[in-house]
């Protein structure tokens, strides 16, 4: 995985936080410019578990950005679960599930 992957944290406006006080959200990482070879998936998998290690295999998907505002021809891996709020180094935040790009 050469180029620098972009990392987004989607809080799910109105989540009411579970028994252990986490929130559901949507992440996502997205790396730009790679040929979405299965290879290429599984290093952004292994990436984003660097992070969040309950994500298993079969909840993660994957697929390839075909409207994005900033940039065209990304590969985007998105895993949905609880976590909880706080600080995440390099990862993106935002208050909301809304984002500006399609897969």
């Amino acid at each position: 995985m050469q180029p620098k992957p972009i990392k987004y944290i989607y809080w799910h406006r109105g989540s009411i936080p579970n028994e252990w006080g986490e929130r559901y959200a949507d992440i996502h990482l997205l790396l730009g410019y790679d040929n979405a070879t299965i290879s290429d998936f599984q290093e952004m998998a292994a990436e984003l578990r660097k992070t969040f290690p309950k994500a298993k295999d079969n909840e993660i998907f994957c697929g390839k950005v075909f409207k994005f505002s900033h940039a065209d021809s990304h590969t985007i891996i998105v895993w949905k679960g609880y976590l909880p709020e706080g600080k995440y180094p390099g990862w993106i935040q935002y208050p909301n599930a809304r984002f500006d790009y399609r897969w």
